[in-house]
């Protein structure tokens, strides 16, 4: 066998909401050798739960573990690979026994909700302006410590486990490499988005763990995400050792090579999810930096770290939750497109003053208003299907660019958009038109940034740079700033009308208003049915 092929392989494991895939990698051009995905459902056993088997997730690497070697075998390279590397969604998290190894809960998704009325009182026992400086992060149930807290406080076996220092926690990374190698271990990228981490000490906080109940001894400990973690001690792999482990977003925002102050991964998906690169610490220096608004604006989070002698890399972060998933709306409920194929071409050239909030779960970043409401306006007698269509196109543009109007900008900042929604061009010039900003979108690869953020990182442990070169696709603004200030302000008086067509407290009084009136003819029936009695009674 050709010498200079020994050792050219790097495995990555990706854990999404609905499966696990474990790809192989060439390091002497980064393409794909061989891949396996396996379906994980995902289970909804109460209203805003959202949780998935244990065992069904980690018997579903091994399946890959083995179609792929098998595949390696057929090919006599199954010697070849020398690491392997982790990327998993943030805050998925679950609890389990030190000693025995058997789950203590399903593995619980970050979107789940469980814990939404636990944030509602600790809104009143936190100062969140210094919690947002700790951990970069505002008092939300996405985050790992809430859920945790509602576990501690509504289950009796991690009560006891707790009591009997038997409970391990872990993101679903920190599990994942605990049941492969034996070793309890996170990365700063996942540790950074639990709530419970110092983003200045990039430790466990010790008044943050005591808030949330969280025992220190409990959670794994911090390391870069270019690491030796440990060696594989089941399966196929077994002896090769994981040497990267970094948090999905993070992994795209390194593989798209944003490595430089003010460069910005966007990422298209049924969400979409920002990510600008805002330099190493120290911590203080970065805080110093970042206006104030920006800062209450946004999440402050980890973008990586190589190794314990090199700085920590931070990154700015604000995400919308209802973008792709908009035009599943728009073909599951109103029928108006079959396919996203259809998009740019059913999509009018102007919105014919049509616009649509897509607020269907309240809005994210900048805005922060979990009240506001779906909302389409302007729609006349000569409204059409085109017009909303596009009007869909836009409100994914204008939430994206209302977060990158508070992103730090230098003269050198790249901005590249990745995911399914990207390969919409109409998209990516009205971005680069309402942004005001050059758009760069690397064309269509069979490796995605966040597969080939993983393996870069896990190849710096082994001296192995990853050869990928991609060309890519330029968007320059064509607009003038008059067209462009009048589509901004437009939208932003459609949002305003989706954050405050009604209030909260209005509603809350109407449906207890509702609930009481409701209430008049069962009472009425009662007293009179009552009164009957007691007349019959004393007739006797």
């Amino acid at each position: 066998m050709n010498e200079e092929r020994i050792k050219s392989l790097i495995g990555v494991i990706e854990q999404d909401t609905n499966f696990i895939r474990f790809t192989i990698i060439s390091t002497k051009n980064g393409s794909i050798v061989t891949q396996h995905q396996v379906h994980v459902p995902c289970q909804y056993p109460q209203d805003g739960w959202i949780e998935q088997n244990p065992d069904h997730l980690f018997r579903s690497i091994l399946e890959a573990f083995e179609i792929v070697y098998g595949n390696l075998c057929g090919n006599r390279m199954e010697n070849l690979v020398e690491c392997l590397s982790i990327t998993t969604q943030r805050s998925t998290f679950i609890v389990w026994d030190r000693y025995t190894g058997d789950p203590l809960s399903n593995v619980i998704v970050w979107m789940d909700n469980r814990s939404k009325d636990l944030i509602q009182s600790l809104n009143f026992q936190i100062d969140l302006s210094e919690l947002k400086i700790k951990t970069g992060l505002p008092l939300s149930h996405y985050f790992m410590a809430s859920k945790l807290l509602w576990l501690y406080e509504n289950d009796e076996q991690i009560k006891l486990a707790n009591q009997q220092n038997r409970l391990m926690i872990g993101t679903i990374d920190s599990w994942c490499l605990w049941k492969l190698t034996g070793i309890h271990a996170t990365d700063v990228t996942n540790a950074s988005a639990t709530l419970l981490m110092n983003l200045e000490t990039v430790d466990w906080d010790h008044d943050l763990c005591r808030l949330f109940k969280v025992p220190k001894s409990s959670l794994p400990d911090i390391y870069p995400s270019s690491h030796t973690f440990g060696e594989i001690k089941i399966g196929p792999f077994s002896g090769v050792p994981i040497t990267g482990m970094i948090a999905d977003q993070q992994a795209a925002l390194y593989g798209q090579k944003c490595l430089d102050l003010g460069d910005t991964n966007i990422t298209f998906k049924d969400n979409c999810f920002l990510q600008q690169n805002i330099g190493p610490g120290p911590y203080r220096e970065i805080l110093s930096r970042i206006p104030v608004e920006t800062r209450q604006k946004l999440i402050l989070t980890i973008a990586y770290q190589l190794s314990d002698e090199q700085p920590i890399h931070y990154a700015l972060e604000g995400s919308s939750m209802i973008t792709g998933a908009a035009f599943d709306w728009l073909r599951d409920n109103l029928g108006l497109i079959e396919d996203f194929d259809e998009i740019e071409s059913q999509a009018s050239e102007e919105n014919g003053g049509v616009y649509f909030v897509p607020a269907f779960r309240g809005l994210d970043a900048p805005y922060w208003d979990p009240n506001a409401s779906g909302t389409i306006i302007g729609l006349s007698q000569f409204s059409r299907k085109s017009h909303l269509i596009r009007a869909t196109l836009e409100s994914v543009v204008h939430q994206t660019s209302d977060i990158l109007d508070y992103l730090i900008e230098t003269e050198s900042s790249k901005f590249i958009v990745n995911g399914g929604l990207s390969c919409n061009n109409l998209l990516c010039q009205l971005l680069a038109d309402i942004s005001n900003k050059t758009i760069i979108r690397p064309n269509p690869s069979s490796i995605s940034p966040g597969l080939l953020g993983a393996a870069m990182l896990s190849s710096q442990i082994i001296n192995a740079d990853i050869a990928f070169i991609q060309n890519v696709t330029i968007f320059e603004p064509k607009i003038n700033d008059q067209k462009r200030e009048s589509m901004k302000e437009l939208w932003t008086s459609a949002v305003n009308r989706s954050r405050h067509w009604i209030h909260k407290k209005e509603f809350v009084q109407r449906k207890l208003q509702q609930e009481r009136l409701s209430m008049i003819p069962f009472v009425t029936f009662s007293i009179i049915t009552f009164a009957l009695l007691i007349y019959s009674r004393s007739k006797s």
